[in-house]
């Protein structure tokens, strides 16, 4: 009987060796290093995109609301000018300048002029002295008595003492500039306002000079 010899060049059973599937490794620390290098960069960039698109969505809404309030004053004014027959400045050339109008019997009128917004239900004509001072600093009118009239006739510094109510006040318009100037004897009123956004709640009472965030400044010019 012949004897059958294995010919074939695989291993006996038990004695071999298997070879590693090199298509199922890990992967290396560098490679690692690397992928997560790219996804912060990646993440970064998706981030920084976000906190810009977010902050045009905001400057968008703070300009709408600011033309928004700008209609509603040109519009005031307006009414103003058909409802009193004499205007004239109390306080000028001071960047925050105050208006009177009043009836031709000098029994109502309406003051119109800069506050600063404080936390109550009424607000005060800003001083000139703290024009360089941060806050909230709106245009707003109030309509004033007979004897406020008179108060103010014979001594114009007493409209820094005349409450302005919520209602008068155009929120919206917090300004570092409101001029006006009369043409025509009078009988035309130039008005120049500097509006300016964001507001920063947390830097009022601080001097202007030292605030470091970039403000938006959208100037107007009204005639009525």
């Amino acid at each position: 009987m012949k004897d059958i010899k294995n010919t074939g060049t695989g291993t006996s059973k038990g004695t071999g060796t298997k070879t590693p599937n090199r298509g199922g490794k890990g992967f290396t620390l560098i490679e690692i290093i690397i992928a997560i290098t790219i996804s912060v960069i990646v993440m970064g960039g998706v981030f920084t995109f976000l906190t810009r698109l977010q902050a045009d969505i905001i400057a968008s809404r703070q300009k709408t609301a600011v033309y928004t309030n700008l209609s509603d004053f040109i519009g005031t004014m307006r009414n103003f000018t058909k409802l009193y027959e004499s205007a004239g400045l109390v306080v000028d050339g001071t960047g925050y300048d105050v208006m009177l109008m009043l009836s031709r019997d000098k029994a109502a009128g309406v003051l119109i002029g800069v506050v600063e917004q404080g936390t109550g239900s009424t607000s005060r004509l800003d001083p000139i002295a703290d024009k360089d001072i941060y806050g909230k600093k709106v245009i707003a009118y109030q309509k004033i008595t007979t004897w406020q009239i008179d108060s103010i006739l014979a001594n114009t510094g007493s409209v820094y003492d005349i409450d302005f109510t919520d209602e008068g006040l155009f929120k919206d318009l917090s300004v570092t500039d409101f001029s006006v100037t009369p043409y025509n004897a009078g009988s035309l009123f130039e008005y120049k306002i500097s509006v300016e956004i964001p507001y920063y709640e947390k830097l009022v009472g601080q001097p202007r000079s030292s605030i470091p965030q970039t403000m938006t400044t959208m100037s107007f010019t009204l005639d009525f």
